[in-house]
């Protein structure tokens, strides 16, 4: 059986009072508010807004954030279209995955801050054609969520390489490297093209020009450091502190150092993914 509850003003509760004719409406009222406090229904909340202007801005608030959600789906729509997606269907204010639609156009709208890229239709185009690359083929307006760090990332080293102080350097390195790949497997390949490899030669390059180390040295360094584990160093191997560490000690074995104090620990220096690795094989061995 329903049971009604009543949320209502002192002052309308007075009326209400003086209208049952009760002799003492004010009084009455403050005690039927002090005493009723223990019976008050919890869970309910009121939001008033208190003025025209405010009620104003709220509207505007409201109406402003369906333009970007809007704006973003013409852009999602003409970007799927022009990847050569089929059955693409706009999706409207009513239909089941416009929630789904706003966090990812909030998302969109936090890159384009965050980045300071001047007009959403800019950086939502470029959200969106970022996002539809990493997802190749099987699209899903929820992998933007999936891929939203990845996002951030991809576009922080596509500006790491467009604001590359020395790029014709990187490319010498980058050479270099692809040269040492070619003469240890026989093989070249070209991953100048993906930000997420290339970045790491941007990186190693600068890392390089600190040390004051040739390009050519700083490469060879790592192919050497990691020989015994009879891998290709990866890109992301290039830079960091056991790349530089590995640098050194190519340089200390170049030049005939012997002094055992002065000699590289490859075990204690190694990437800690190299020492799981040799950790593994030394298992596989004993069994």
């Amino acid at each position: 059986m329903r049971d009604p509850s009543l949320h209502i003003r002192k002052s309308d509760l007075i009326k209400l009072l003086i209208t049952l004719k009760i002799s003492t409406p004010e009084a009455t009222a403050e005690q039927l508010i002090r005493e009723g406090y223990r019976y008050r229904v919890l869970g309910r909340h009121s939001v008033e807004v208190k003025t025209k202007k405010n009620a104003k801005k709220a509207d505007k608030f409201v109406e402003l954030a369906e333009v970007k959600v809007n704006k973003f789906n013409m852009i999602l729509t003409a970007a799927r279209q022009e990847a050569g997606h089929r059955y693409i269907q706009s999706i409207g204010t009513n239909d089941r995955d416009y929630l789904m639609l706003k966090d990812v156009a909030t998302a969109a709208e936090e890159f384009c801050k965050m980045f300071g890229i001047g007009g959403y239709e800019k950086g939502y185009k470029l959200y969106i054609q970022m996002g539809l690359m990493l997802m190749g083929k099987k699209y899903g307006l929820n992998k933007f969520k999936y891929y939203k760090s990845q996002l951030f990332t991809l576009y922080e080293n596509v500006l790491a390489i467009r604001e590359d102080d020395n790029p014709e350097g990187t490319i010498e390195l980058f050479n270099y490297y692809m040269d040492a790949v070619e003469n240890a497997r026989n093989v070249r390949f070209d991953f100048s093209g993906d930000p997420a490899k290339y970045v790491n030669i941007v990186y190693a390059r600068q890392q390089a020009d600190t040390h004051q180390a040739s390009y050519d040295d700083w490469v060879q360094a790592q192919f050497d450091g990691l020989a015994y584990l009879n891998v290709i160093p990866d890109p992301n191997q290039l830079n960091g502190d056991n790349a530089a560490n590995r640098h050194t000690a190519f340089m200390m074995k170049k030049s005939g150092v012997v002094d055992k104090d002065a000699e590289y620990d490859l075990d204690a220096q190694a990437d800690t993914a190299a020492k799981d690795y040799m950790e593994i094989l030394k298992k596989l061995d004993k069994k």
